[in-house]
């Protein structure tokens, strides 16, 4: 699946996931910024455009289901995937219900992730 063109905001705070994923996305061809805060993440989204959001729900101050309801108000329309080692089916639901397009539990499968993805993107 190639990406050109795609900018994404991997928001991790632990280091190793953070960097997995924006591998993940540079082989596909997408330019990545990195975050290892959801505080820092939203500094960068008032100054930046990004096309697609992926981050970690369980983060310290401010977790990803806050990070992406204040990205809301910075842009509505905001495509973003939720990771999250917590893969109970509340667990995804509530990332689903705070307004996460896609949701992948980690350890986060390659082909699955980029399928939902891939889905995300793809809607109007």
């Amino acid at each position: 699946m190639r990406l050109d063109g795609v900018t994404v905001l991997v928001v991790d705070d632990e280091q190793d996931s953070r960097e997995w994923l924006a591998t993940v996305f540079e082989q596909c061809g997408a330019g990545v910024l990195r975050c290892g805060s959801a505080l820092e993440a939203l500094d960068l989204l008032a100054a930046v455009d990004v096309s697609l959001v992926v981050a970690d729900i369980a983060m310290p101050d401010v977790d990803g289901c806050e990070l992406l309801e204040r990205a809301r108000h910075i842009n509505d329309r905001l495509p973003a995937v939720a990771v999250s080692a917590y893969a109970r089916p509340e667990d995804r639901q509530r990332a689903l219900s705070a307004g996460y397009d896609g949701y992948c539990a980690k350890p986060v499968e390659t082909p699955e992730f980029l399928r939902t993805v891939r889905a995300v993107l793809a809607r109007p």
